[in-house]
């Protein structure tokens, strides 16, 4: 039949991948099962009378595994070896596992039974995520190599439309003409436009538009995100209707199978069961709302996240609708949902440790960068630097549904959590118990950031007063250039901490949005710095390549300053 034939082609693909990675596998547990192929027909005329879902992830992985023979015949053996050999592991043992159950019964019995036909479905789609994963990796691969051949990194000193070209266009070009034409265009998202600095963002997206209607990009599409932003909204009137989506036109049926979907993917703990569709009913169309209670609850083992599932689903965590205004508006909604991670986070936290913690959270909120934990945690000036930075590694490990450590420092998934902590509301106000006296008590979760900020200038000045000395580093001579000096780069990160770095690099931002009434303290302390420390400051920010940061520093502050005192 035709789909044999098809199965026999797409078989030839394994059978090819296989063979280039057969070094890799021999003496491996991942041996393929002999007469597999005569399996996979086997299967397919069991359900080629269906139209059920296994019939459609059936064909969709042999149309895939057809593209990627194409793929690997011009593949040199040499190139992307590990990724072959990943990939051939990974398919060799859900082949044995298909193998195992056709050992069972007949195909026929086999899917009267709904358990091994999900099993045999979740197989099938395993195989086509790591098809699709192999040839995105192969892909990247030769833009990679593509972009290391071209040697353009000094770009990101250049202008915008040199990075452009010299980081995008010309690697792709030569990476695009060894490449399939059967391939479906890659999708490269662009999150969160909106958070670049000043108008930056409308203007990487203009020159993005010029660079794609150039036609240098063909075989990428885009997908750009953003929350409203004047500039952004200006240049997307000029598009197409149907190339913009505003969120809020997204039909309230759409948005809640998209939720779903996403649940079912991400939760397969509670697949077809009830608390899921209540999970997708509470979430109202939020995807924020979804993607925060998925963070929560999937940590731990699969009774753990039972618990964790019932305790989201109380409706005694929920106040009365009555009592609730617009209690089906989403910042009602996911504020809710912030208020409950954060009761749980500081519930077993005793009284006189929440201040601490609260000060870490709204640190780490506050900061001008990403910081680590260590840096947050030098920066609340606590005599026990060893116990805070403890404290703060506990807090992330307990806020885990909305903070998360990356290269050792801490980020946040959604924007939305920080404008929770700074917006000052009736939600932000938690019950916790006083275990020394069995009472509870109302504990106030949000930053004042102004307030906050002033906080963090006047650290940043005393972690200066503490550590800045003459020639921090020991070097020799003053008469060496710094690129004269051997292993400087290892002398600077071992004499100058990162919280000291992040003091020098940022004391001034804190200052100029610091609440002004604090200026009086702050004013005293910048005095003491600039008296006996202001040049050990410069030599570090030299040692820092930062120097010519100095004077836009003091003059920024300068005229904050004096702003201030005009009111």
């Amino acid at each position: 039949t035709v789909m044999k034939d098809r199965l026999q082609l797409a078989w030839n693909g394994v059978e090819l991948l296989l063979k280039k990675a057969e070094d890799s596998l021999a003496g491996t547990p991942f041996q393929v099962p002999v007469g597999i192929v005569n399996t996979l027909i086997e299967l397919y005329n069991a359900v080629s009378d269906n139209n059920d879902e296994l019939k459609t992830q059936i064909v969709r992985t042999q149309e895939r595994l057809s593209v990627m023979e194409h793929e690997l015949a011009k593949t040199n053996d040499t190139d992307s070896k590990d990724l072959m050999k990943g990939f051939a592991e990974k398919l060799a043992t859900k082949l044995s596992e298909l193998d195992d159950i056709s050992k069972k019964a007949t195909w026929k019995k086999i899917l009267q039974n709904e358990q091994d036909k999900s099993q045999l479905n979740s197989i099938f789609q395993y195989i086509d995520e790591q098809i699709k994963d192999f040839q995105l990796a192969r892909h990247s691969y030769m833009y990679a190599k593509s972009l290391l051949t071209a040697d353009a990194f000094d770009s990101v000193n250049k202008s915008l439309s040199n990075q452009m070209d010299d980081l995008l266009v010309v690697p792709w070009q030569k990476c695009v003409k060894s490449c399939s034409p059967d391939l479906p265009p890659y999708l490269i998202v662009i999150d969160a436009l909106d958070e670049i600095e000043g108008k930056a963002g409308a203007e990487f997206l203009r020159k993005l538009l010029m660079t794609i209607q150039s036609g240098h990009l063909q075989g990428l599409k885009f997908l750009v995100t953003s929350r409203p932003d004047p500039e952004l909204a200006k240049l997307c009137a000029s598009f197409p209707p149907d190339s913009v989506c505003h969120l809020q036109d997204v039909s309230q049926e759409q948005a809640d199978r998209d939720i779903m979907t996403y649940l079912h993917h991400a939760l397969p703990v509670f697949q077809n069961k009830l608390e899921l569709k209540e999970l997708g009913r509470k979430a109202n169309g939020l995807f924020i709302y979804a993607s925060t209670a998925v963070k929560y609850i999937s940590s731990g083992t699969p009774g753990e996240q039972q618990d964790q599932m019932r305790q989201l689903l109380d409706p005694t965590n929920d106040t009365k609708m009555s009592e609730v205004p617009d209690c089906f508006d989403p910042r009602t909604l996911i504020d809710k949902l912030y208020h409950q991670i954060l009761s749980e986070a500081f519930v077993q936290v005793q009284k006189n440790h929440v201040e601490a913690r609260l000060k870490l959270l709204h640190t780490i909120l506050c900061t001008e960068e990403r910081i680590s934990t260590s840096v947050a945690a030098g920066l609340c000036n606590a005599i026990n630097v060893r116990d805070m930075e403890e404290r703060a590694d506990d807090l992330i490990k307990k806020l885990h549904a909305v903070l998360y450590v990356k290269d050792d420092k801490v980020f946040w998934y959604h924007a939305s959590f920080p404008d929770f902590i700074f917006a000052q509301g009736q939600s932000s106000k938690i019950c916790l118990m006083d275990f020394n006296n069995s009472s509870s008590y109302i504990e106030d979760m949000s930053c004042d950031a102004a307030s906050h900020h002033a906080l963090l200038a006047q650290s940043c000045f005393d972690i200066m007063q503490r550590e800045l000395q003459f020639n921090i580093c020991n070097l020799p001579s003053s008469f060496f250039n710094d690129s004269q000096v051997p292993n400087l780069q290892t002398c600077i990160k071992e004499k100058i901490s990162g919280v000291l770095q992040y003091a020098c690099q940022h004391w001034a931002k804190h200052i100029m949005k610091a609440i002004p009434k604090e200026h009086k303290v702050i004013l005293y302390k910048m005095e003491k710095f600039l008296e006996n420390h202001v040049l050990f400051w410069i030599e570090v920010m030299n040692l820092l390549q930062l120097s010519k940061q100095c004077h836009i520093m003091l003059q920024q502050v300068i005229e904050c300053i004096m702003k201030a005192r005009e009111f």
